[in-house]
């Protein structure tokens, strides 16, 4: 049951994993910011997240783009004591009922042609590795997928969560100006809502680019997000679409 649901959301997804998975050993929980690969202990909260007064992610800095149903959490997180190594978190969690949960958490980091030449596809490959370790107890192997200006790599996963599956994947994106590690979780039973809000979600994360390019494979954020909204289903499009057309015959 478990690997069916996780072919269906690849398949939702447009991707395919075809090497075997392998088992991760058990590790505390681990988050990689970007600009990190080394396991490291849970970073300090500053001050209180807030909600964000749009529904699309994509600070001017920031080669990519996500768009959220919702406004989602934005909080401010540092590795140091001090503030010298702060960064900003975004976060949209969804709770259907008591069955099912649906996270997705986004850093982005300004970055540089240096630090785009220093994250290889092997380096890349290490790093959602790291991130995979603690949230999954089986996982593919990562991917990595190299456009003109930036590379994505990804992995996906399977464990438990509480009293229930999950389904775990991690995301490193890489461009001339930024990079970007994402997180999606999806926690209990399945539903098709909660699994059909998972993919969309991940869907809508694309490049742009610092002059309005775009992700050859997808549209903006934003078109991204109301599109989500025009084909969610409707009872009353379900009604419509059964009346007959004038003159027409069973």
């Amino acid at each position: 049951m478990m690997k069916s649901r996780l072919f269906l959301v690849l398949l939702s997804l447009g991707l395919a994993l075809t090497v075997p998975a392998t088992a991760q050993a058990k590790h505390d929980k681990l988050r990689v910011p970007p600009g990190t690969e080394t396991e490291k202990k849970e970073d300090r909260v500053v001050g209180e997240d807030k909600k964000m007064d749009n529904r699309v992610y994509k600070p001017d800095y920031c080669d990519f783009y996500a768009a959220f149903p919702s406004e989602p959490l934005k909080g401010r997180r540092c590795e140091t004591d001090d503030d010298s190594k702060c960064y900003d978190l975004v976060s949209f969690t969804k709770v259907f009922g008591l069955s099912s949960t649906v996270r997705i958490d986004i850093i982005c980091n300004p970055g540089s042609e240096e630090l785009y030449q220093q994250y290889t596809p092997d380096v890349m490959k290490k790093t959602v590795s790291a991130m995979m370790q603690g949230n999954a107890q089986e996982s593919y192997e990562p991917q990595v997928r190299e456009e003109e200006n930036y590379r994505q790599a990804g992995t996906i996963g399977q464990g438990r969560a509480g009293m229930g599956d999950s389904i775990y994947i991690a995301q490193l994106w890489i461009g001339k100006h930024s990079i970007m590690a994402v997180e999606a979780e999806l926690m209990g039973e399945q539903t098709e809502e909660a699994d059909s809000l998972f993919a969309s979600i991940l869907k809508t994360i694309g490049y742009q680019g610092p002059a309005g390019e775009e992700d050859k494979d997808g549209k903006k954020a934003d078109k991204e997000a109301k599109q989500d909204e025009k084909t969610k289903p409707s009872g009353k499009k379900k009604t419509e679409d059964k009346k007959e057309k004038p003159g027409s015959k069973n």
